[in-house]
């Protein structure tokens, strides 16, 4: 019988796998998943001698990283992950592509190149969509969904960057390649989902209605104590130099408005004084209604001409009982 091409052995695509059998373990599902990718896209019965599965902390999934990995990142709508190989389990997959086996003598260690990952790819490709498969029915299921194989990461560094600071379902798989006494391991790490606190009835929203409503009081909002306001020209303000006085007509400490910043829309009225020494505002019942412009004699200041002042006035006996502005 002629053994396949290297290319037709890359292309091929066999049947569906065959059903697992029922009330498969998480690690068995894996065991599963990898034995036969392997199987499927090169055609070499690989052993699984191991596999170990825990949620891992950002840093300790970060440590899984070793520089002579062939490691790909694994994508979803944002990162996903990572998938890796040992140096001796890259170097098995292709001598199983080009030499139809793996010798059995461990290979030299060496530096991953661009050639390695073009090689490996497939077999990756073929890895995810079986652990996903063998997933179906165990607590696994959808922990594969929609993550597609990303591009080739290179240095610890830019995996740090793109990996998401969470904590990570880490399946470390130990490979023996049944010739001589190889072995080789696989990484492969996900991040878990975010966990979704459950509401009661009373507590959850009814509609839109109420989501918009709790997302808008949740919303900062800046908040202006406003004692004084003008109105001048471009020309007056351009005049200004340190010594010019600006009269206040009409302002008083008992009569400060509350204003929301970018608005018109007067929110309460207040009183200025002191606290402990810094300035301060009490909250008065009733807000005073706006004057309009007033015409200040430009001979009463030695500020500016034509200075039009406004601001709000209230009769009110009140004696606020913050210690008077010095």
């Amino acid at each position: 019988m002629t053994q396949p091409s290297v290319k037709e052995r890359m292309i091929k695509r066999p049947a569906n796998a065959a059903p697992k059998p029922p009330g498969v373990s998480p690690e068995r599902a894996i065991r599963l998943g990898v034995s036969r990718a392997f199987e499927e896209e090169l055609g070499w019965r690989i052993g699984v001698i191991g596999v170990g599965l825990s949620v891992t902390p950002f840093d300790d999934t970060l440590a899984q990283f070793a520089p002579d990995f062939l490691t790909y990142e694994l994508r979803s709508e944002a990162m996903a992950g990572f998938v890796a190989v040992d140096g001796d389990t890259r170097s098995a997959i292709i001598e199983v592509l080009t030499c139809h086996s793996a010798m059995a003598r461990r290979a030299s260690p060496r530096d991953v190149t661009a050639v390695d990952a073009a090689l490996v790819r497939a077999t990756f490709e073929r890895l995810l969509g079986n652990l996903a498969e063998h997933a179906l029915g165990t607590e696994l299921e959808g922990w594969l969904k929609d993550v597609s194989l990303g591009g080739q990461i290179l240095h610890e560094g830019q995996l740090e960057a793109r990996l998401a600071v969470q904590d990570y379902r880490v399946a470390q798989v130990s490979l023996d390649f049944g010739v001589g006494d190889r072995q080789g391991q696989l990484v492969l790490a996900i991040a878990l989902p975010p966990k979704v606190e459950a509401q009661s009835p009373e507590a959850a929203p009814r509609g839109i209605g109420d989501l918009l409503a709790k997302r808008l009081r949740q919303e900062p909002v800046v908040i202006e104590a406003v004692l004084h306001r003008f109105n001048m020209t471009n020309a007056d303000i351009s005049a200004w130099v340190a010594g010019y006085e600006i009269p206040l007509d009409g302002a008083d400490l008992g009569r400060v408005a509350i204003v929301a910043a970018g608005a018109e829309r007067l929110l309460g009225n207040a009183r200025l004084g002191q606290i402990h020494g810094m300035k301060a505002i009490r909250l008065e019942p009733a807000a005073a209604p706006i004057l309009g412009p007033l015409d200040i004699d430009p001979r009463k200041s030695e500020g500016p001409p034509q200075v039009v002042a406004r601001t709000q006035s209230k009769e009110q006996d009140d004696v606020i009982s913050l210690p008077q502005d010095p």
